[in-house]
């Protein structure tokens, strides 16, 4: 006589969001359903450029055949029970820890190129900040102008 054996399949499906996506595609929208109605466990969803998500990351858990929203556990990390691992939202990379706690390392290229793109974006920041002060001396100068001008233009201003 046969048996019949029932194999839970346990899996974390991670999606990427993309420049030219779409918010409700971001979200998960009819994808988020179709891995819902085929038992996928958990479901995040990593926006590394902000472009399309308010959250780094958006992600839920299959409870009782429905997706609920999964939250980062009190250490900002989300918590695999599926691959025990925990994925930390940072942008533009996916922070990941094994299940003994360890972050696992980027390749040397990606770190690489981390740090080129944290680079940057330092530059901006800098260049901002010179961009407004310069704005700042200019309303300054204005300003000084300004105050002469109607100095001179009052009855005997000089």
């Amino acid at each position: 006589m046969g048996h019949d054996a029932v194999y839970a399949v346990r899996f974390l499906l991670l999606q990427c969001t993309q420049r030219a996506g779409t918010t409700a595609a971001a979200e998960g929208g009819d994808k988020r359903h179709a891995y819902e109605a085929i038992g996928v466990t958990e479901y995040v969803v990593f926006d590394p450029d902000g472009d399309l998500l308010p959250d780094v990351l958006r992600a839920w858990r299959l409870e009782g055949g429905v997706y609920v929203p999964w939250q980062a556990a009190p250490d900002g990390w989300w918590h695999s029970a599926s691959l025990e691992i925990a994925l930390e939202a940072t942008r533009p990379f996916l922070g990941v820890r094994d299940r003994d706690g360890q972050r696992i390392a980027l390749p040397s290229a990606v770190r690489a190129r981390a740090q080129q793109l944290e680079q940057e974006v330092a530059e901006e920041a800098r260049l901002r900040v010179v961009a407004e002060q310069e704005r700042a001396e200019e309303a300054r100068q204005r300003a000084a102008l300004e105050d002469q001008l109607r100095r001179l233009r009052e009855p005997g201003g000089a």
